[in-house]
């Protein structure tokens, strides 16, 4: 009875064989994962960072606050009994 692993009377390492192909397609996976990262940036990324997030509700406060300024500093403090 012939060893399934024994091919032309030289032994094959199959362990090594197998672990080819997962190493291809590991190697082949980052370096399109960082292809598509460093070719269109941040859009790449399918989520926000906390950081990107606190940046636009501080963005948004800003505004609002703006807004709030100018409606105050709009207002006639000169006349004072509602008389225009």
């Amino acid at each position: 009875m012939r060893d399934s692993s024994v091919v032309g009377g030289a032994p094959i390492n199959l362990r090594r064989f197998n672990h080819v192909p997962l190493t291809v397609g590991l190697v082949l996976s980052a370096v399109l994962a960082l292809a598509l990262v460093l070719s269109r940036g941040g859009e790449a990324l399918p989520t926000e960072t906390g950081a990107e997030q606190l940046g636009q509700r501080n963005l948004d406060v800003t505004r609002a606050a703006a807004a709030q300024v100018q409606a105050f500093l709009g207002i006639d403090h000169q006349n004072r009994d509602g008389k225009a």
